[in-house]
């Protein structure tokens, strides 16, 4: 039985059987870098075939300068991913959009994982074991996705002693206690909440109406009742909210009438979780995750329009990994999600990618009053196996995906290998079918979206070399291109649909060096380009494309517990539709912009340099942190947007929006 397993049956199924099209969420397996408690808990090895992929500890993370120690926001900071600005941690894999990503925190599915869509991420970082972050090329334990996924694996919580950590920095105070329940489990509960409702006089006589205020939590119960079984059950959630009036007066009143008024934004989330992990002979393990999850979003906007959107998800994840021996391993997968959505707006059509400007005073409204229950299957196998006296390490695999709200059922292959052609040296590459539900906002809505949507298809290929340069240091360079279809666009009749096509392709060089001796850090450039066409025989540059992008970041540990960091970003400007004239309408006694080619102008080169300092001592039991960091350091002053003027009186000459200036930010942390 054993021999059979090992022969590689699922290459033959790639071979033979054409792709179609897929959809739905997606899980992680075990070779994707979840660390189980306990050596004896173990499953398959990581696979040395995966393609673009970086895992890295939480403290290397955290060092980052630039970032306050946020693990999520620090992986801006790696190959083959562009930002969109200082306020922003989402993340732009490769061509792709913030909605393209899949986070995972223990194979749950993080509802949103910025404040404010990038402020700081909604996980604590002091929680956090390590990062799998894959740009590309992952495998079919992961669905519903065509950008990067980022898996997140907790560490347990501490079992020697009670202990815990405070922090109080310029944004937030945070506290986490943790500590053993019994000798085989453990407890960690953790919070943050920002203050800067302690400091409303700085906001008054300001349209604020409601200081801007943001919170999550995290808890996770560990236990091993045997060493071969373990179970983790887990909450955590998090609340935004902001709050501010517009004055009619206001500039983008006067150019939008609709938008005077209140604009109100609440945004939170509920999850729970648990995960089984269960060693049931020496080669096999089964993991199980179910999870639940409520989620709502509410936005009022102006005099009457407002948007809340709901939804509650129930779903399971399933998996059963065996262990072939040598390396090599067979993995098999089923997961589900049910979920109610509920629609109660009353707002106008959100205009897609490619599509400047969002008149509301303009725009037809659309009234919503609707709940639609959906579920999505998925499932997948993948065999890992080596060939050629065991030096080419191939991992071969099938996922297939279908969606019950439209009868959508979507179905590809993925293929990755690596062989060392020399000592120290490894070429890798990947080929697989990529599909994404488009679930993101109102799309599939049947008021404000297309309940007939299929899912966006991407086909794409990644070749790579690695190379071992010795004493800590690495490289890599990786050239990938992504074809894109069935893209989600806007439609003037049925709000959104299909017609959509793209491709993106780069090539991206990293250089790294491993913490040791007290330093680390890495360069990394990316050149690429990505282009859409949303109509037949239309071609524009994507939103989000910055063809160059260059990073270098440095972190070293001195004596008597001080450490020093910098990091230092340049990119091309993101893509701009410029405004080239005006009409005047007379129905709302006020100008309306004409635009230029779609993105057919960029925004000014980006680049920023950040810098941190640190300093730990230990007294007794107790472990103090200060750390300083200087953001934008040389106070570049890097353009968001422009500033046309209320009637557009700047079309010729118009006025930069300027990022963040040179700012210093102050944490002092407490470990007990």
């Amino acid at each position: 039985m054993k021999i059979l397993l090992r022969a590689p049956f699922l290459l033959a199924a790639l071979l033979l059987l054409p792709p179609l099209s897929a959809a739905q969420q997606a899980t992680p397996g075990e070779d994707d870098g979840a660390s189980l408690p306990e050596v004896v808990v173990t499953g398959a090895p990581v696979s040395q075939a995966r393609v673009s992929r970086e895992s890295m500890s939480r403290d290397e993370l955290r060092s980052v300068p630039g970032t306050g120690g946020d693990i999520l926001r620090a992986l801006q900071s790696l190959p083959g991913v562009a930002v969109e600005g200082d306020l922003s941690g989402q993340l732009l894999v490769r061509g792709g959009g913030p909605q393209d990503n899949l986070y995972l925190l223990d194979r749950i599915p993080l509802a949103f994982p910025f404040h404010f869509g990038g402020l700081l991420s909604t996980v604590n970082s002091d929680l956090i074991h390590s990062v799998d972050f894959s740009t590309g090329g992952f495998g079919p334990q992961y669905g519903n996705v065509w950008g990067g996924v980022v898996d997140i694996t907790q560490r347990e919580p501490r079992r020697d002693r009670w202990g815990g950590r405070l922090e109080v920095n310029m944004l937030l105070s945070e506290g986490l206690v943790e500590g053993p329940v019994t000798r085989d489990s453990s407890l960690a509960v953790s919070g943050r909440r920002s203050y800067l409702e302690l400091f409303g006089g700085v906001f008054a006589g300001s349209a604020l109406t409601a200081i801007p205020t943001f919170g999550d939590y995290q808890a996770q119960y560990t236990w091993d009742p045997s060493p071969g079984t373990h179970f983790d059950l887990q909450a955590f959630g998090s609340d935004d909210r902001i709050g501010l009036t517009i004055d009619p007066a206001s500039e983008a009143a006067q150019q939008d009438p609709a938008l005077a008024g209140t604009f109100e934004f609440h945004n939170a989330f509920d999850s729970q979780g648990l995960n089984l992990r269960h060693k049931t002979g020496p080669d096999d393990l089964l993991w199980a995750t179910l999870y639940h999850t409520n989620f709502s979003f509410e936005t009022h906007l102006g005099a009457d329009l407002h948007l809340d959107i709901g939804y509650e998800d129930w779903g399971g994840r399933f998996s059963w990994t065996r262990d072939l021996g040598s390396g090599d391993s067979l993995e098999m997968g089923l997961e589900v999600d049910h979920t109610l959505t509920g629609d109660h707006s009353y707002f106008v059509a959100i205009p897609g990618e490619g599509q400047p400007g969002f008149d509301v005073t303009g725009a037809a409204r659309i009234t919503a009053d609707s709940t639609t229950l959906w579920t999505n299957f998925g499932a997948y196998a993948e065999q890992r196996f080596r060939w050629f006296d065991r030096k080419l390490e191939v991992a071969a695999g099938l996922r297939a995906d279908q969606l019950d709200l439209n009868g959508h059922f979507t179905w590809g292959p993925r293929l990755s290998a690596s062989y060392p052609i020399a000592p120290g040296t490894i070429l890798k590459g990947s080929y697989g079918y990529y599909f994404q539900l488009p679930y993101q906002g109102p799309y599939l809505d049947k008021d404000f979206g297309n309940p007939g949507l299929r899912s966006e298809r991407s086909i794409a290929w990644v070749l790579g070399l690695e190379k071992d340069l010795g004493e800590g240091w690495s490289a890599r360079l990786e050239g990938y291109r992504k074809d894109l279809f069935d893209v989600v666009v806007g439609d003037p009749v049925l709000h959104y649909s299909n017609l959509g096509t793209g491709e993106s392709e780069g090539l991206e060089l990293f250089l790294r060096r491993a913490p040791t001796e007290g330093f680390f850090g890495w360069a990394s450039y990316a050149l690429s380009r990505s282009t859409r066409h949303n109509a037949p025989g239309e071609t524009h540059v994507y939103d989000y494309d910055q063809p160059n992008i260059f990073t270098l970041v440095v972190g070293h540990q001195l004596d008597r517990g001080w450490d020093l960091g910098l990091k230092w970003r340049y990119s091309s400007g993101l893509p701009d539709t410029p405004i080239v004239g005006t009409t005047y309408d007379n129905a709302n006694s006020r100008f309306l912009p004409v635009f230029g080619a779609v993105n057919s102008r960029r925004l000014p080169d980006y680049h920023r340099l950040d810098l941190s300092s640190s300093w730990t001592t230990t007294y007794d039991t107790w472990s103090w942190k200060v750390t300083l960091e200087v953001l934008n350091a040389y106070d570049h002053p890097n353009v968001l947007a422009y500033d046309y003027g209320a009637q557009y009186q700047y079309i010729g000459a118009p006025k930069p929006i300027l990022q963040l200036p040179l700012l210093p930010y102050l944490g002092i942390e407490a470990d007990f």
